[in-house]
């Protein structure tokens, strides 16, 4: 028998991992292989295959860099790698207590290691080379080599830094002035690194037991994983509507930067429309004052930061996938439950006047299964556009990394009249339909939605089936292929749902299972594959080894045979379309210099494998790449002269009494009109207008 339960399967990325719990370890990793062999929807045999899989998982967890285990360090460990699943059957606990241990003598090691490099100036003179290391040092002797050379490369790094607000000086002069500075730059950074880990909140210890609770989901596929009940507090905690923040919350990824984790719909940083999940968090400032470096901060002293009561405006310096750069500004908000989180604008040329509407992720109200919160703010947006006569909509699903399946299948059905929206599998190997169980439409008229790399879950649902009906015509990039849906379950015995009665308090985690496969209602899937769009864009993911299929342990694609009834509306006419597209891409300078910039970012992960530790010839390297950056840039800077971006009268109001929404809509605005792909998108619907006018 197929369930389904809306609430609890949510197409989002795991949540964190590290918190105390009064439960031995050994206890909640059997726990935990019991809930993952009952609910994945592909269940791996607990074999020395998996074992091995867990064991290399926890390893590079722990040192991703390959700084701290030699290759004599795990050979020592060698011997637990083919009997973790035995200890996982209850026979013995010995793997988790013996590397602890063994990474606490390491990093100790490693800060005496530290200290002692960065005690003497470096040698930028001579030519060295630094490479980023896929295998661990032969011994002790050779690790601490590659300590030395990764502090070189540190301080090289914050010289280029600093070299900005010395540009008159020359070569010679700046290192002899700065280049003390930035070693104890590197220092200071590579110590804060090892002391987060041996000095965690929740103790070392339990930093270890999290890492490898978590091991044991991955090991499943990458959406699979644990966290503890303080964690999960901390999560619900997020999602309350009272207090004032910038509505983001944050985590650490593989190689402990502080990134935006999920966005609290509708709060600040989710209606600035510049920040996204994933976004790794470089720098912050509070008003004008100087910029605090967040690489020398853990998660908890960056939240203190956040939550500061004295402080409302906080400038943030962030780093998109891609290597893509900007600041925003954001004011502290009050989180208002009922306030739409769905932006809106009018985009006008001489004759046509198309709606647009940006939806940076799917959510609805926790636990409330019949909640279609996301969607029914989308229907109000297109009612308030439908007053201003609009021609045609533009719905933008760009970086949306997904949510709610439900919301979703809402979504959908705003568009589409009836019919099934796509199919679900789950371990049984029954294959349901799942609609939307509203007749009739919001909108009927001319649709385009905008996709791209970060496209995933819930977003590629909504375009597969959008695709499937003919209904709209998906533009952009292809999406990130993510077609598996998770389901948050308590750890504690006896217990399949988050409900009322259930004890937070016991001690026992939760986890997230991959628990559904979706398919498109063809029965075809966009696990790893993606979402093609009708009519392609460049985009700079194109050319990146990103996405799903890149995911270590990622799902296969597979295909389903179920009967389904669906009527899609007549073809479109994209033969015609993606011509005069193409064309329009082809004659465009900042398109072709986003192929070029996807080239150069390509080539400029392949040049940070081996990088010339020399200052002459690493600063021309950094130089040289910042060029291409700078005409990207200013190209992009470009105002179209397609449109022009207008409120609605509904929000032409608010910004009548409201100085800081008017400034922020403003600032919508204007990004809206530096956006070469909307323009392609709204080139691309005007055809379409012309084109079936003319049939």
């Amino acid at each position: 028998m197929l369930r389904c339960t809306f609430s609890l399967l949510f197409l989002i990325a795991a949540l964190g991992t590290f918190g105390q719990s009064s439960v031995s370890v050994q206890q909640e990793a059997i726990q935990l292989k019991k809930k993952l062999l009952e609910y994945h929807v592909s269940p791996r045999r607990i074999d020395d295959r998996f074992s091995a899989d867990v064991y290399n998982r926890f390893i590079n967890s722990l040192d991703p860099d390959k700084l701290y285990f030699s290759k004599q360090d795990l050979n020592d460990l060698k011997p637990f790698e083919t009997k973790l699943d035995d200890e996982l059957d209850g026979i013995s606990w010995n793997f988790l207590g013996h590397v602890t241990r063994k990474f606490k003598e390491n990093l100790e090691r490693s800060e005496k290691i530290v200290i002692k490099h960065t005690a003497e100036p470096f040698d930028f003179g001579k030519d060295e080379i630094y490479r980023s290391d896929t295998i661990p040092a032969l011994d002790a002797s050779e690790n601490e080599t590659r300590w030395r050379i990764h502090l070189k490369f540190e301080t090289l790094n914050e010289l280029i830094r600093l070299r900005a607000s010395m540009a008159s000086v020359s070569d010679k002069e700046f290192l002899a002035k700065k280049e003390g500075e930035a070693r104890q730059r590197a220092r200071k950074s590579s110590l804060r690194m090892i002391s987060r880990i041996l000095h965690h909140p929740t103790g070392y210890e339990n930093y270890m037991e999290s890492l490898f609770l978590r091991s044991i989901g991955l090991a499943f596929d990458p959406h699979s994983t644990h966290f503890s009940f303080t964690e999960m507090e901390a999560y619900m905690t997020s999602l309350s509507t009272e207090g004032y923040y910038f509505g983001i919350t944050i985590a650490e990824n593989e190689r402990g930067e502080i990134i935006v984790d999920e966005l609290t719909p509708g709060g600040p940083a989710w209606k600035s429309g510049k920040v996204h999940s994933g976004d790794v968090i470089e720098q912050v400032r509070w008003g004008g004052n100087a910029w605090i470096e967040v690489s020398d901060m853990s998660r908890e002293e960056m939240n203190e930061l956040l939550l500061d009561s004295h402080q409302t405006v906080m400038e943030f310096m962030l780093v998109r996938a891609g290597g893509i750069q900007n600041t925003v500004l954001l004011k502290k908000e009050k989180m208002d439950a009922d306030e739409n989180a769905v932006k809106s604008f009018l985009l006008q040329d001489d004759q046509r006047k198309i709606g647009y509407i940006s939806l940076p992720g799917f959510y609805g109200a926790w636990g409330d299964k019949e909640s279609a919160r996301c969607a029914n703010d989308v229907a109000k947006e297109i009612l308030k556009l439908r007053k201003e006569n609009i021609d045609g909509l533009i719905l933008d699903v760009r970086f949306n990394r997904g949510g709610s399946l439900y919301e979703a299948v809402a979504m959908a059905g705003i568009f589409i009249d009836a019919g099934p929206m796509g199919l679900l599998r789950d371990q049984s190997e029954a294959v349901a339909s799942v609609k939307d169980m509203n007749r009739g439409t919001v909108y009927d008229g001319p649709l385009v939605l905008m996709v791209n790399g970060l496209s995933a879950s819930a977003s590629e649902f909504l375009a597969a089936a959008l695709q499937d009906y003919n209904r709209a015509i998906i533009v952009g990039g292809k999406t990130y292929g993510k077609a598996t849906g998770q389901r948050i379950l308590p750890m504690q015995p006896g217990k399949n749902e988050i409900d009322s009665s259930l004890d937070m308090k016991s001690g026992w985690g939760f986890s997230t299972i991959t628990a559904m496969k979706i398919y498109r209602v063809t029965g075809k899937t966009a696990q790893k594959t993606g979402v093609i769009p009708d009519i392609l864009l460049p985009d700079i993911y194109s050319n990146l080894k990103f996405g799903e299929a890149y995911a270590t342990g990622a799902l296969a694609p597979d295909s389903v045979v179920k009967k389904t009834y669906y009527s899609p509306l007549k073809s479109l006419p994209l033969a015609e379309l993606r011509q005069k597209s193409k064309e329009r891409v082809a004659r465009s300078s900042a398109f072709n210099l986003t192929l070029k910039y996807s080239e150069e970012v390509v080539k400029a992960k392949e040049r940070l494998d081996t990088i010339p530790l020399n200052w002459t010839k690493y600063n021309t390297l950094v130089e040289k790449e910042a060029e291409v950056f700078k005409v990207l840039r200013e190209v992009e800077d470009q105002a179209t002269s397609a449109f022009t971006v207008a409120a609605h009268s509904f929000e032409k109001q608010r910004m009548q009494v409201d100085e800081f929404v008017r400034q922020r809509n403003e600032g919508w605005m204007k990004n809206l009109m530096r956006d070469i792909s909307l323009e392609e998108a709204f080139f691309i619907i005007c055809d379409y207008i012309a084109v079936s006018s003319a049939n």
